[in-house]
């Protein structure tokens, strides 16, 4: 592996520095007839540590590095600095595993996802059809909720999108327009009426904020249309955006 070829490669590299560091300390140690302690209680971080620190064993180390230059004693005292180096590997390797609590706890995205959307839909159908109840995927908050596309007007009702599926169409594309196949859930009088296989037409006004944690302060800001028919999705939705700009210019 060609390190400067590949230098945006981040854990690769890593991975190859620590394969290496771990062959030199052990070549060094087999030439000298040493092990691991000896390295470590020659550093002083290491040793303050580490069970394996010996003050005898601390002390036999320099009198080798008494024996040699100034550069082949740095060197040697370097070894400590290449197992510092494998052990902070080694570590952030474990925290950063799979199954491990802190990994779960970082990218379990189905439960998180999975309690924001119970939430996030649960309120928005409180507020616009509090006399019924739906169920939906968990990942409703971070394919649909976080970019602004929940809730879209459908012959003059409020409707909520319970999923989408991106359509990328080039010529919309090209005005900024996304466009999404979507199921849309439509009420009246009580009464819930499921809309699949619908075409649902979007022009992003701004993104979605999130705090770090990864929590949506603010969905993404849309101007939305939605029908049977891609053309008419696509006319309503233009016209949205014209007559945005007017109101724009005009206050």
């Amino acid at each position: 592996m060609n390190i400067y070829k590949n230098i945006t490669r981040k854990e690769e590299i890593e991975y190859k520095f620590y394969q290496q560091a771990r062959k030199t300390i052990q070549s060094m140690a087999e030439n000298f007839g040493f092990d691991m302690s000896y390295f470590i209680s020659d550093n002083y971080e290491l040793r303050k540590k580490s069970n394996l620190y010996s003050k005898e064993k601390g002390q036999e180390l320099v009198k080798v590095k008494d024996a040699i230059d100034y550069n082949g004693s740095q060197a040697m005292h370097s070894i400590g600095h290449l197992i510092s180096n494998i052990k902070s590997y080694r570590s952030r390797s474990i925290k950063n595993s799979i199954g491990t609590e802190d990994y779960m706890k970082k990218f379990d995205l189905y439960k998180v996802s999975a309690d924001r959307t119970k939430k996030m839909s649960a309120h928005w159908w409180q507020e616009n059809n509090s006399r019924t109840e739906i169920s939906i995927s968990p990942l409703w908050y971070h394919k649909v909720y976080k970019h602004g596309l929940h809730g879209v007007q459908y012959k003059g009702r409020p409707c909520f999108v319970m999923s989408v599926t991106p359509h990328k169409i080039r010529r919309l594309a090209e005005d900024n327009i996304d466009v999404h196949k979507a199921t849309i859930l439509h009420s009246h009088g009580g009464d819930i009426t499921m809309l699949e296989d619908m075409w649902l037409a979007s022009f992003k006004q701004s993104d979605y904020e999130v705090d770090n944690v990864g929590k949506v302060i603010r969905p993404s800001e849309r101007i939305l249309s939605v029908s049977p028919e891609l053309r008419r999705a696509e006319t309503n939705v233009s016209q949205r955006i014209g007559k945005n700009v007017i109101g724009s210019l005009l206050s």
